[in-house]
Formats: C-alpha cells, sequence, structure tokens
C-alpha cells in the first residue's frame, strides 16, 4: 500500500509541475520589431503627432514583448518588458486587464482594444509596421 501511494505522490507531483504552454497560442508572424504607424479612436492628437515613436518587440520563445516609446507619451502601454499571453488570437497583457485582438497581414499589425461594452467612446485600435 505505501508503494502505490509513494507512486501516486510521484505522479501526482510530476503532473503538477508540467509548464502550462497549452493555453498559449505560438504565433512566429508577431514575432520581431513593430513600428506605430497609426491610432484610430475616439481621441484627437496634434497634426504633426510621431507615431514612430513607439515601438512593440514580440519575443515569442519566453512569451515578452519589449515597449518602447518616448518618455512624455505612450498610446499603447508604459514602456518596458511584460509577458503576454495569447490565445486563439487575443492579446493579454501581464497584470493588466487589457486584451487585444490582434491580426497581421502584409507586415501590418493591428491591435484592437477588446473594449467594455458599458463605457461609450473607449473603442481603439492600433495599426504597426513590421521594422
Amino acid at each position: 500500500m505505501r508503494i502505490v501511494t509513494f507512486v501516486l505522490g510521484v505522479f501526482l507531483f510530476c503532473t503538477a509541475c508540467t509548464d502550462n504552454d497549452d493555453d498559449f497560442t505560438q504565433d512566429e508572424s508577431l514575432s520581431g520589431e513593430w513600428v506605430l504607424t497609426d491610432v484610430s479612436c475616439f481621441c484627437g492628437f496634434p497634426e504633426d503627432v510621431d507615431f514612430s515613436v513607439h515601438t512593440l518587440n514580440f519575443l515569442e520563445e519566453d512569451h515578452s514583448v519589449i515597449i518602447e516609446n518616448d518618455e512624455t507619451t505612450y498610446y499603447f502601454h508604459i514602456a518596458g518588458t511584460y509577458s503576454y499571453t495569447n490565445i486563439e488570437g487575443i492579446i493579454s497583457l501581464q497584470d493588466t486587464d487589457q486584451e487585444y485582438t490582434y491580426v497581421v497581414e502584409d507586415d501590418v499589425l493591428t491591435l484592437t482594444y477588446i473594449d467594455e461594452p458599458m463605457i461609450a467612446d473607449d473603442e481603439i485600435t492600433y495599426r504597426y509596421a513590421r521594422k
């Protein structure tokens, strides 16, 4: 009986410690550096706004994204390195409630914020070009 309990305990320990990448959708089309080219929302920007100071660099191998922008303005998120999940075409940034659908077509990445239905005018779409 002790052997059965021991074997069962080892089995449970091994299965509990497995890497849970089943919830992560690998998508090589995201990998690499992207430069912001346009933001579409119910918000205003100066005519001479330079979106190109904002970049994303998706590192698929460790499920992280490096966000860079100028020190005074950020559009997508505050600069830094963040873990993210990609589950069936929905990207979620670590430690935030922000979720985005994405589409990659002809070296253009389109991220669309999944808005809160009870909040008016929070729709926003970001377009990036591959660098």
